[in-house]
């Protein structure tokens, strides 16, 4: 693959493969920087996973997937950015940090209303460890056949357990006109799968919203910016075991605790009752804040 982009070996010098990483007790690859014999202020890292680079996240201008879409021109406008003001800096994780904090607020941030226009009230819910967990070896607890799947990903295989409750709130959800939305900082690649899995007959959810439409901060964190949504945050309930990803948008959030796979979680039954007690507040935000 790298001999197709790179056919007359006049740009990539140099081939690190998956040997020179560092694989991880949970079987996961990690991308050390101190072993390549390279300066750490002179090196500028451009992926997807800047997670993978541990304490060198520095380096790292991170961009989002790529799925083939041919519009897709992020990596090539901050690449371009970067190497035009580079120049003024001895260091380059410095720069790095500079461009991607001047590119995101100007260029990348997700596109405003991002979801088709609605009336109903709108129930956003995140997707790994509150309504699934995914797991690498096969779970030691028993799950009844409809609760579990087996997904492969990637090169890996993964288990997906659906956490108790999952379907009686999303029940619960369209009996109170709410429309249902998968606000979610997997991929594509790795969500669709498992939404399709848990809504096979597209009864319930009606958008999902992946990676590429959180805003990616100078570390590779995800946050999730309700305002973008083209939802009215006063008609707008959240359903997310990760609270702080939504900013100043908190408010809108009910936390549960993150689920690991455990078959006598209640969390989601237990939430049941507030579309009930939401009916007596004009404004979601104060029924989640009294609940």
């Amino acid at each position: 693959m790298i001999d197709w982009l790179d056919p007359n070996r006049e740009f990539i010098s140099h081939r690190l493969y998956r040997d020179t990483c560092t694989r991880s007790s949970g079987g996961h690859h990690h991308k050390d920087l101190t072993v390549t014999g390279r300066r750490l202020d002179r090196s500028v890292v451009i992926d997807d996973h800047p997670e993978l680079y541990g304490k060198h996240r520095q380096n790292v201008i991170p961009v989002s997937s790529l799925h083939g879409d041919p519009r897709d021109v992020e990596t090539l406008l901050k690449v371009q950015s970067f190497f035009e003001l580079e120049r003024s800096f001895k260091d380059m994780r410095y720069q790095s940090r500079k461009v991607w904090r001047y590119l995101n607020s100007l260029l990348f941030s997700p596109p405003r209303c991002l979801l088709p226009l609605s009336d109903q009230k709108t129930l956003f819910l995140d997707l790994d460890h509150t309504l699934i967990v995914s797991l690498e070896e096969p779970p030691t607890e028993k799950f009844a056949a409809g609760d579990q799947i087996m997904l492969r990903f990637m090169e890996e295989t993964l288990y997906v357990i659906k956490r108790p409750g999952v379907e009686q709130l999303l029940r619960s959800a369209i009996a109170s006109n709410y429309e249902i939305v998968i606000f979610t900082a997997g991929t594509k690649l790795y969500a669709s799968p498992v939404i399709d899995w848990l809504d096979p007959n597209r009864e319930f959810i009606s958008h999902r919203l992946y990676r590429d439409a959180c805003t990616i901060t100078i570390d590779g964190k995800c946050l999730k910016d309700l305002s973008v949504t083209g939802r009215r945050l006063d008609r707008s309930v959240v359903i997310d075991d990760s609270p702080t990803v939504y900013g100043k948008h908190r408010e809108n959030v009910i936390p549960v605790s993150p689920f690991h796979g455990d078959p006598g979680d209640v969390e989601l039954l237990n939430i049941l009752w507030f579309f009930e007690f939401e009916k007596q507040f004009k404004d979601l935000r104060l029924a989640v804040k009294n609940y």
